[in-house]
């Protein structure tokens, strides 16, 4: 009797186990399914900081079992863009019947958490927030304004009973989100009221941004708020620490990029810093050796090394790249044509309001300069389709000088061969053809004609 007993206790235990072992297995997954009504999309991604996840549509219907779980996705279909979290034991449908975030809509299990991130995306999205209006305000009344807004969402969001792992991730999360509102101000307030002297008060940022660690290797692995938070800090010190000395940067101009520990961070900033490196820095190679020794991209670094080879061949002195273009007239001129002049090359487009910004610069001292031994030449990188914008706009716009139209925009032979990434660039070429600056002044800078005109008595007394 007691082995029997025994036995029976045995295959109960096995029997639960098989139970439990099975129940456990349902909850190591979501499932995720939906309808995309009337819509023609081809497949619904989510897109996390460290995966991707393409879902085929057919037939208007998709559905996925999710194994990645407990962390953030940017769900996607066509121009729709909303945050989802899910867990264990989801089995989530969402109905989609337009093309805008308010046609979504969820059920099924772990719905209420879903529903609450659309009720936080909705609450910052355009169609409900006059953004312009809001950063136009002044600052009390702009943080004001902002804290009433993450006050809504607070409140919904304490209306659940969330999991204690989401709970703590979205309240960290509405912090980044509310710490970066507060940072676009710095750029968005002085835009929309046309105000370029704004500056902020001392006490604008919190205590608790202040002391903000920006080298939290999790949360940047997990949030997208706070990846976008502290790329955006560092950036800013980096601009802080070049605004006296740009363009003739050197490397300790870019000592910034030693204080950040996170790696992928690190190699982010150091390619967007490589945007600097340019002939005009004052020691160009240990510019470069700075930011190769900073990168762990492998790719990134052959890239620099290549970029770097290339702008040793436009150092003062080398032979200038050639071109020959059409001209505003039809005919075509060559920089060889040019010969026995110095040539200062504004490279442009009709659709880069920066460009458009130095016309009047450009046009006065091209006036003050006809008598010099000096002549201009403006080549727009506008697409073949928009020649005919261009023609119009130099006519309108009276422009002086010679004016060229670039074969293939920016793919054409000299703008490559000059590296150039942004516009405008200004160049000067001396009367042999031989480069004097490959990142020469703008005309609206303070001695460009001064320093022009030092250039020309240089040649002269050479």
């Amino acid at each position: 009797m007691l082995r029997k007993r025994k036995h029976t206790f045995c295959l109960l235990g096995v029997l639960c186990t098989v139970l439990i072992v099975g129940c456990s297995d349902k909850k190591e997954y979501a499932v995720f399914k939906g309808e995309t009504q009337g819509l023609n999309e081809e497949v619904v991604t989510l897109i996390s900081l460290s995966d991707t996840i393409e879902i085929p549509v057919v037939n208007g219907s998709f559905s996925d079992t999710l194994r990645s779980l407990e962390k953030y996705y940017h769900l996607r279909i066509g121009e729709v863009e909303v945050p989802v979290y899910f867990e264990k034991g989801d089995d989530l449908t969402l109905t989609l019947s337009g093309s805008g975030i308010n046609t979504i809509s969820y059920s099924g299990t772990g719905n209420e958490r879903l529903n609450y991130l659309l009720f936080r995306s909705k609450s910052f999205s355009d169609d409900e927030v006059d953004f312009k209006a809001l950063f136009s305000k002044e600052e009390n009344e702009f943080k004001s304004t902002l804290e009433g807004m993450f006050d809504g969402v607070h409140k919904e969001f304490e209306k659940y009973k969330f999991s204690s792992d989401f709970s703590k991730s979205e309240s960290t999360v509405l912090d980044y989100q509310y710490y970066n509102l507060l940072r676009s101000y710095v750029s968005y307030h002085p835009y929309f009221t046309q105000n370029p002297d704004f500056k902020l008060s001392d006490s604008f940022y919190p205590e608790a941004y202040r002391k903000l660690d920006v080298n939290n290797v999790e949360d940047f692995e997990k949030f997208t708020e706070y990846a976008d938070l502290v790329a955006a800090i560092q950036m800013e010190k980096f601009y802080k620490s070049i605004e006296k000395n740009y363009p003739n940067l050197d490397a300790s101009d870019f000592a910034f990029l030693d204080e950040i520990k996170i790696e992928k961070l690190k190699n982010q900033m150091v390619e967007q810093a490589s945007f600097f490196l340019s002939t005009a820095n004052k020691d160009m190679k240990g510019v470069y050796e700075k930011l190769a020794n900073a990168t762990t991209d492998a790719s990134f670094k052959q890239d620099l090394s290549v970029k770097y080879a290339q702008l040793e061949k436009l150092l003062p002195g080398m032979v200038s790249p050639k071109f020959r273009y059409e001209s505003i007239s039809g005919d075509f001129i060559a920089l060889d044509d040019l010969k026995g002049k110095f040539v200062y090359i504004d490279v442009w487009a009709t659709w880069c309001q920066p460009c458009k910004n130095e016309i009047p610069a450009l046009k006065k001292l091209a006036e003050e300069m006809q008598n010099e031994k000096i002549v201009f030449v403006s080549i727009s990188v506008d697409q073949l389709k928009d020649k005919t914008t261009w023609r119009k706009m130099v006519e309108k716009e009276e422009l002086r000088g010679i004016q060229l139209f670039a074969d293939n925009a920016f793919h054409s032979f000299f703008i490559r061969e000059y590296a150039i990434e942004s516009i405008p660039r200004f160049i000067l070429v001396d009367d042999e053809g031989n480069i004097v600056n490959a990142d020469a002044p703008r005309p609206s800078g303070v001695g460009t004609k001064l320093y022009l005109e030092g250039e020309l008595k240089k040649k002269k007394s050479a």
